[in-house]
């Protein structure tokens, strides 16, 4: 009789064993385990003061142009015989080349080198001097032709001792020379002039140039 009370103690004791994990599994929680504590408290402490900001990190990288007009400005401007280093100002047109706008005593002019030589690309104006308008073009359609091309700013052959002036244009390509049917041609760019010299004395020449190319448009 003792016998089988021990076994079936024994069993209980198994049974309880097996059936505590169970539950506190079920519960969602670990099970207990003797000589364990409770560690954590109900309450929260009130949160501290912030610290002071980190420094700044290193800007990135500058991103592309976004769609629409882009403008670059043109601006020559010098006085007393300074020109050396401050007669040339420089523009680009996207796909179609790179272009410059020179005031010296020499050079008056707005000149384009294509990016491409085999395409057919074009210049045109419209200047006002004094009054009188004029319409003039220059343009790159031959392989023979020149790398280049410009439109005078001046009224006749030569420099003259004064002058000033307006011109109005626009730069294009027809995409490459002798193409019937070109696609996928690079936007235009429409560019303003406006301009003032005086070179008849020498010690106190002086050009100014202001200007505006759009691309993209």
């Amino acid at each position: 009789m003792r016998a089988r009370l021990s076994t079936l103690l024994a069993l209980i004791g198994c049974l309880l064993c097996l059936a505590l994990p169970l539950a506190a599994a079920s519960a969602g929680r670990p099970p207990r385990h003797p000589g364990a504590h409770n560690t954590a408290s109900p309450l929260r402490g009130p949160r501290g003061v912030h610290g002071p900001a980190g420094p700044p990190g290193t800007a990135g990288a500058t991103g592309a142009p976004g769609p629409g007009p882009q403008l670059q400005s043109i601006s020559i401007d010098w006085q007393n015989n300074t020109y050396e280093g401050h007669d040339v100002a420089t523009f680009t047109v996207p796909g179609i080349g790179t272009g410059e706008v020179q005031c010296s005593h020499d050079t008056q002019w707005i000149r384009l080198i294509p990016s491409d030589h085999g395409a057919d690309t074009e210049m045109w104006a419209a200047t006002v001097h004094e009054n009188k308008m004029a319409v003039r073009a220059a343009a790159r359609r031959s392989f023979a032709w020149g790398p280049d091309y410009y439109l005078g700013l001046n009224q006749v052959n030569g420099t003259e001792p004064e002058a000033h002036g307006q011109m109005r244009g626009i730069i294009s390509t027809r995409g490459e020379i002798g193409a019937l049917a070109p696609t996928g041609l690079a936007a235009p760019a429409t560019f303003t002039l406006s301009w003032y010299w005086s070179f008849a004395d020498t010690q106190s020449a002086r050009c100014y140039v202001t200007g505006l190319v759009v691309t993209g448009s």
